[in-house]
């Protein structure tokens, strides 16, 4: 493997991960306010 392209694999992992992190504090910020919206979004 070249550097490159492990690079560019370790770069779209790290922003999959914060992406998913940033989706569960959003999530778990709407649970707290009680907005119907995101469950309807769920489904």
């Amino acid at each position: 493997m070249n550097c490159r392209l492990v690079s560019s694999f370790l770069s779209q992992f790290f922003h999959s991960r914060l992406f998913l992190s940033n989706q569960e504090k959003m999530r778990s910020t709407t649970q707290r306010l009680g907005i119907t919206v995101s469950s309807a979004e769920v489904k």
